[in-house]
């Protein structure tokens, strides 16, 4: 605990995951992403939407992306094919 107080940037890089922040630009069904995972690695990619469905204020989306970082552990440049199913939305 005082290791993160005296010095909380230090302590979130050097910590595996400890901050984890994304961006996203989404225009249709085209979207741009970057995503940088503290001490893990960072990458940025572009994906597109495949589909989307709405039921009770939930929303859920599929999409598969190209994305390109860096992989601190390893020390390594890595090129990457993800699909993901995302679900976000209000509770009723």
């Amino acid at each position: 605990m005082l290791e993160f107080v005296a010095n909380p940037l230090g302590y979130a890089t050097g910590r595996r995951d400890v901050l984890d922040a994304r961006a996203y630009v989404e225009t249709g069904q085209v979207g741009l992403e970057a995503r940088w995972r503290s001490a893990t690695e960072v990458f940025a990619g572009a994906y597109l939407v495949f589909g989307s469905g709405e039921l009770f204020g939930q929303v859920v989306e599929s999409r598969l992306g190209v994305y390109a970082g860096r992989d601190f552990r390893a020390g390594e440049w890595f090129l990457a094919l993800q699909g993901t199913v995302l679900l976000f939305g209000r509770l009723p």
